[in-house]
């Protein structure tokens, strides 16, 4: 048999091949010094093709919308128990860690075996903002807030505030005040977004004299 680097047994009547596309096989057939040749063409039937979408970076608790696509006259999601519906090509994923989504493509043209291609939903962490303790600063005195637990910060009102937009503003108020609430947004790489809130009194301190309301010449008191 010819091309032998496909046949398998290119010595034997019925061997096996591997082809990568159309091919026409010839075999050779001896008896004594009497020969034949025929042959045979193999017509190769491709895998249906398929994309599952690209990967992509979610929030926690947040969903995500797949998209693939398919020229298979049939398809299925594998790990799909996160998905709200299995007999579309863009279902909704709602997963609770980083998960790959596998989408498997059949065809009717006599290719038995599917195709596949996989979709990674990473799921970022919870963001667990954190603004600090409520506090107390007397006019005029800087005050050093601090948040924690994301990449970018907004502090909300911006009342006495040095940089609304950083993690650790200095606080700096001239009138006595019984409480400021502030609320600073914490984002994520992805920006996702969570909040945190503390409260600031400010104190209002005037110089004070001590004026004795009796004394005695001597002294003694």
């Amino acid at each position: 048999w010819t091309p032998t680097a496909q046949v398998l047994a290119p010595q034997q009547a019925f061997p096996r091949v591997v082809t990568h596309g159309p091919t026409t096989y010839s075999v050779t057939a001896t008896i004594g010094s009497c020969t034949a040749t025929d042959q045979v063409r193999v017509t190769t039937v491709p895998y249906p093709q398929v994309a599952a979408g690209g990967d992509t970076t979610i929030c926690f608790e947040t969903t995500a919308q797949l998209s693939g696509a398919t020229d298979g006259s049939s398809f299925m999601w594998l790990a799909a128990s996160s998905l709200n519906n299995l007999q579309v090509l863009d279902p909704v994923a709602s997963p609770t860690t980083t998960t790959p989504y596998i989408l498997a493509a059949y065809d009717n043209r006599g290719c038995p075996k599917p195709a596949y291609d996989t979709v990674v939903v990473t799921v970022l962490p919870a963001i667990e903002a954190y603004a600090g303790r409520d506090t107390a600063v007397v006019t005029r005195q800087p005050l050093q807030l601090g948040a924690a637990g994301g990449v970018q910060y907004v502090w909300t009102p911006a009342t006495g505030l040095s940089q609304p937009a950083i993690a650790n503003p200095v606080g700096y108020y001239t009138q006595a005040a019984a409480a400021i609430p502030y609320t600073v947004y914490v984002y994520n790489e992805a920006g996702c977004v969570d909040s945190a809130r503390v409260t600031v009194k400010v104190y209002d301190t005037r110089p004070s004299v001590f004026v004795p309301n009796a004394f005695t010449p001597n002294g003694d008191r």
